[in-house]
């Protein structure tokens, strides 16, 4: 055996032109392996995205069947209205938990207005309703804050009681 390392063929043979061509094809991959990992980054933000819009989605079916199902005999649901906004919200990061980002938070509300005839049976009604809210299946767990307002109204020369009922649901913090 030989102590001399190999040669390279000197620069005009045909062995160079092969390695200049493998180096060439193998700088075009690892700049392509480049952009496709930038790709793959911005499509996980995307995902991580659509992600947190769908973790806000609510599935209203059971909710409205627990308020008809609550409902008392003695009130008429006059109004049910749903609304949606966005609230930020500091919360660790998935990398790094000690630092902290902002993110936009769906935070839903449920207003519910129904009406009575009279005072003091609609009154107890309502907190009876309000009790099985909070203690529905359906909409418990998801409650934040229930407030109730009441008007004094006039229907047909009729005297009644309107009670507007303001749930606010809890954040779905990603």
């Amino acid at each position: 055996m030989s102590d001399t390392p190999p040669q390279a063929p000197p620069p005009g043979d045909a062995g160079s032109l092969n390695l200049t061509a493998a180096i060439e094809a193998l700088s075009g991959a690892v700049q392509k392996k480049e952009a496709l990992e930038q790709e793959k980054v911005q499509a996980a933000g995307v995902l991580s995205e659509v992600k947190t819009a769908l973790g806000g989605y609510t599935r209203w079916s059971p909710i409205l069947t627990s308020l008809v199902e609550n409902l008392s005999e003695a009130l008429v649901l006059t109004k049910l209205e749903a609304r949606q906004s966005v609230m930020r919200c500091r919360v660790p990061a998935q990398d790094d938990p000690a630092r902290k980002v902002d993110v936009c938070v769906p935070v839903r509300e449920l207003r519910i207005c129904i009406g009575g005839k009279d005072k003091d049976s609609s009154a107890e009604a309502v907190r009876r309703f309000q009790e099985s809210l909070r203690s529905s299946a359906a909409l418990g767990p998801m409650l934040d804050s229930i407030t109730v307002s009441q008007n004094a109204v006039t229907l047909d020369q009729q005297e009644g009681v309107l009670y507007e009922l303001n749930c606010v649901l809890k954040p779905v913090v990603p």
